[in-house]
């Protein structure tokens, strides 16, 4: 779902969300999301997820795997910057992201 703001988010699994800003090159932030009252709380920042594009959305989607342990973020590619799809390994935050792409 997209928002006025441009903000790609409200993919939930097991209550988190991820939310990624289309138009600018943040990072992608995963967020907790309380079932009973609908409101978001700060979980993590995925570093490395926003590229400076002047041309494409930064991200063009973020999608959960389905148990929900991996988050995959992809890019479109324009002159200078790679297109490329990303996974984060929520249950290990310490590993950077790795390009699934051959």
């Amino acid at each position: 779902m997209e928002n006025k703001k441009g903000v790609n988010w409200f993919f939930v699994i097991m209550a988190i969300v991820s939310a990624s800003e289309l138009w600018r090159t943040y990072d992608s932030e995963i967020l907790n999301f309380d079932n009973t009252t609908g409101v978001p709380s700060f979980n993590q920042t995925v570093l490395n997820t926003g590229v400076n594009s002047l041309t494409n959305p930064a991200v063009y989607d973020t999608e959960w795997s389905q148990s929900g342990q991996f988050l995959y973020v992809s890019h479109f590619g324009e002159p200078g910057i790679q297109a490329d799809l990303l996974q984060f390994d929520f249950a290990n935050p310490i590993i950077s992201l790795t390009s699934v792409l051959p």
